[in-house]
């Protein structure tokens, strides 16, 4: 297989891997009511996207990553919208994967070659970096369409999605940092596989469809 399609179905994968957690572990956790769903899921997108670069060693192919994520996500659209919030509960999601590849891509080949103490530094600020983003969108969203978004409904409420989410956030993250230090082995190639990166991305496109 030539180097190019390996590199293609490299990102094919994580980004299938990705919208796979996002359909089926984020669908648990927003049943859930013990923390908010981008809470973790900002965690899951930091030891993804950190193994992703250790294979493919390109910020480039992280962005692509996030953006297959936010495509198989996407496939909602296809679907009966939500009855009360209708198609924002496809639009909100995605531009969470969005923001928060767009931030992990800057700070990822940083953090990986930082010590310690400035790459938990680097993982805490794309936490909040990616929420100051979400809450600028959603500051637009509202006065288009007329709504408070729950996040902006009082300063209580964006200073708790902000900085306590935040936080907690950022420690999960920490906690996908060490493990992906931890497990020291280089992604196999087998990820670059097509028998691999394909069935994984119809399983995504499965869970998303059938959650």
């Amino acid at each position: 297989m030539k180097k190019n399609n390996s590199f293609w179905f490299g990102i094919l994968f994580f980004g299938a891997l990705w919208g796979f957690a996002e359909a089926t572990l984020g669908y648990l956790l927003h049943s859930l009511t013990i923390l908010a769903a981008g809470t973790v899921m900002f965690a899951v997108a930091t030891f993804l996207l950190l193994r992703a670069y250790e294979r493919l060693g390109s910020r480039k192919a992280l962005l692509a990553i996030g953006l297959v994520a936010a495509l198989i996500k996407a496939v909602d659209f296809f679907l009966p919208p939500h009855p009360v919030y209708g198609f924002v509960k496809v639009v909100n999601p995605m531009f969470c994967i969005v923001a928060e590849t767009l931030v992990l891509s800057l700070v990822i080949p940083w953090v990986r070659s930082a010590r310690l103490v400035p790459a938990l530094g680097g993982i805490l600020a794309a936490s909040l970096a990616w929420r100051v983003v979400f809450l600028g969108y959603l500051v637009g969203q509202d006065a288009w369409f007329g709504t408070v978004s729950t996040q902006l409904h009082s300063w209580d409420a964006a200073l708790n999605f902000l900085v306590t989410d935040g936080l907690i956030s950022a420690l999960l993250g920490m906690a996908g940092y060490g493990l992906h230090r931890l497990w020291k082995k280089t992604p196999g190639t087998i990820v670059l596989r097509p028998l691999v990166a394909v069935p994984m991305m119809i399983l995504a496109i499965l869970a998303t469809v059938l959650l």
